[in-house]
């Protein structure tokens, strides 16, 4: 737990993989986690991947009994691991104002990405056949995205990787009237994706863009290629916003006496 003195408005640390650790006056808050979940932590869980879900399934089966909002079917199949202080799709906590919607995710084979996704399988059998294994296991559930409203009034927003060309109009619509005008909105990209980046993050207004690696580490796992988000983020900073590429070790630091982060 953050100490009640912690000296900094927020601070973010990208754990690798999708994992985002938010630290805060108060109790911390772990979005897929991967690195070790303690009984204090606030986990949200945007899906059921191995990555996604290892770090919760390991405190779990090791006495810890940390809070955690998801997808319900997901909730439960981790209760039979240990005690779990599972909260559903949202929830009022710790000064914490936390929602949660599903997205659309892209096809999981398209045709410029199917060549890379046979050649893993052909090459790395046992990444593979190791994911198929936990998709069998682990319930199916959409991806979710997650906003979190602090005791301020600041707004973050995770969107994971909803934003690409088969997003549903009336989903985006909702989300820039509901979401829009964040503090900070963190995205991730999908191969193949950047227009839907450009054309729609500036839409939702948010005050910092963290254009972020979601995919990377998986996709070397996997033998697949990995593509820099940096041109993107140029491209966003170009159009006057204020946009860091947010990759796998990296910290972001904001401070209570100005806008501006370290």
């Amino acid at each position: 737990m953050a100490s009640l003195d912690f000296p900094y408005r927020l601070r973010l640390f990208h754990e690798g993989y999708r994992s985002v650790r938010l630290e805060r006056r108060g109790r911390r808050l772990r979005i897929d986690p991967v690195e070790p979940v303690e009984s204090d932590d606030v986990v949200l869980l945007t899906g059921g991947a191995p990555e996604q879900v290892g770090a919760c399934v390991e405190a779990l089966t090791g006495g810890q009994s940390p809070t955690v909002l998801g997808d319900p079917e997901l909730l439960r199949w981790l209760g039979g691991f240990g005690r779990i202080d599972a909260q559903g799709v949202e929830a009022n906590l710790d000064g914490l104002n936390i929602r949660s919607r599903e997205y659309t995710p892209t096809p999981w084979v398209t045709p410029a990405e199917a060549p890379f996704k046979l050649a893993s399988a052909l090459t790395r059998p046992d990444r593979a056949m190791g994911r198929l294994l936990h998709r069998a296991r682990a319930p199916r559930c959409a991806p979710r995205a997650f906003q979190v409203q602090f005791s301020d009034g600041a707004r973050l927003v995770y969107l994971g990787t909803a934003l690409h060309r088969g997003t549903p109009s009336a989903w985006f619509e909702s989300a820039v009237t509901e979401w829009g005008g964040a503090e900070w909105l963190i995205v991730g990209m999908d191969p193949g994706e950047q227009d839907a980046i450009l054309e729609r993050v500036p839409r939702l207004g948010a005050r910092r863009v963290l254009l972020t690696d979601l995919l990377s580490d998986v996709r070397r796992e996997l033998g697949m290629p990995v593509r820099p988000l940096t041109p993107v983020g140029d491209h966003l900073l170009a159009r006057g916003l204020d946009v860091t590429v947010f990759v796998g070790g990296a910290g972001m630091r904001y401070e209570h006496s100005s806008l501006g982060g370290a």
